[in-house]
């Protein structure tokens, strides 16, 4: 029988030269995003193709690579992590720029995983913890956004809402690679577990 430890599991993040390049990227694309990214239709669907294609790549990478290694990455392997991503993140902008009908609801939904994120940080290790029900979360908030963001009379409220949570979520997470609070690894995990 297993009983837990005294002392509870610290994360030892520190900031490394792929943490502040992240961070920087991050700060970058989510500021203009939050305050702009429901005017600026373009900046927005390249920055949601950015972001989806880069979190794939990274959940892989963190899902196949990180997870079952014995020692953690070095800073050139995390560099080249961050690198791989980025390069994911172009070809994902150049997919969602050219079928643009399309990209406009698939920013709603965007938003509404980035709402079930933001819930699912409310609570140290995360609010919902059986994957099975973190994964229903995240899929029933992205539905929810993206059919409200299909209703004509409410579009532009909805890309407005949801281009603010996107940008707002990616500065934080940017920001929390500078401050090693440990936001986005319970992101990360999160994800990635399941």
């Amino acid at each position: 029988s297993a009983s837990p430890t005294p002392t509870p599991i610290v994360l030892a993040t520190r900031i490394t030269p792929a943490f502040g390049v992240l961070g920087a990227i991050l700060i970058i694309t989510g500021l203009p995003s939050a305050f702009w990214g429901h005017e600026n239709r373009w900046t927005s669907f390249f920055l949601i193709g950015f972001y989806t294609l880069s979190l794939v790549c990274f959940v892989l990478i963190v899902k196949f690579g990180i997870l079952p290694a014995i020692n953690p990455p070095n800073n050139t392997l995390q560099g080249m992590f961050v690198l791989a991503s980025a390069v994911a993140g172009i070809m994902g902008s150049a997919f969602t720029i050219f079928p643009w009908k399309a990209t406009k609801y698939f920013i709603g939904a965007w938003g509404g995983f980035a709402f079930g994120l933001w819930i699912q940080c409310f609570k140290n290790g995360g609010l919902i913890t059986p994957v099975g029900m973190r994964w229903i979360l995240y899929i029933a908030c992205s539905v929810v956004a993206f059919v409200l963001c299909t209703i004509p009379r409410i579009h532009w409220h909805m890309l407005l809402v949801a281009t603010a949570f996107v940008g707002s979520s990616a500065f934080i997470l940017g920001v929390d690679c500078y401050t090693t609070a440990g936001l986005k690894e319970v992101c990360v995990i999160s994800i990635a577990s399941s």
